[in-house]
């Protein structure tokens, strides 16, 4: 059945396991440091229903954040989707939609110009805001769309947002450009 050991001290210990353990066969020291019992709330004045409570308000408050963020799928397929909020970004483009084939803003130029011709174009394919905001991207180019691609996530929810971030971030450009025209007559 069990194992019996004696330890030096004389001492016989009987396992049932046929694992003899070891505290049995030696005698541990006094002076061995003890685990000490687990520490008690530190704050005295905040009950656990308090503290509970204050962590479903966190939880709460969390859970609502979580709501205003677009969920995510794995990485981004579409990096230049990302600046348009969540209901955007999976919206469908009408079915058999193209893309204008036009001149893209490249930076340079007058971008209150690209914006008719971009407006001009795409007024024959569609009428819905969505689509002039979810197409806008396909007008740019070289720095314009590298400055598309960094504008922050959730920060175009329809087209004037669109054209109002594009002037105020080009709109500069148009006083170089008369500033040119200027010197040159």
């Amino acid at each position: 059945m069990g194992q019996e050991a004696t330890s030096q001290s004389g001492v016989t210990a009987r396992a049932r396991s046929g694992v003899i353990p070891l505290t049995s066969l030696v005698p541990l020291p006094k002076d061995l440091p003890r685990p000490k019992p687990k520490e008690q709330n530190q704050n005295k004045d905040i009950g656990n229903e308090d503290i509970v409570a204050k962590l479903q308000l966190q939880v709460e408050e969390l859970n609502a954040r979580l709501k205003d963020i677009a969920p995510t799928r794995g990485p981004a397929k579409h990096n230049m989707l990302l600046p348009f909020l969540y209901r955007l970004r999976h919206e469908s483009m009408p079915k058999g939609f193209r893309m204008p084939k036009f001149r893209t803003f490249d930076g340079m130029g007058d971008p209150s110009n690209h914006i008719k011709a971009y407006d001009s174009q795409l007024s024959f394919w569609a009428s819905e805001d969505d689509v002039y905001t979810r197409a806008f991207p396909g007008s740019l180019s070289g720095a314009a769309l590298k400055w598309f691609h960094k504008l922050p996530s959730n920060s175009i929810d329809c087209w004037q947002d669109t054209v109002d971030l594009f002037m105020d971030k080009f709109g500069a450009s148009i006083l170089a450009e008369e500033d040119k025209k200027a010197l040159m007559n």
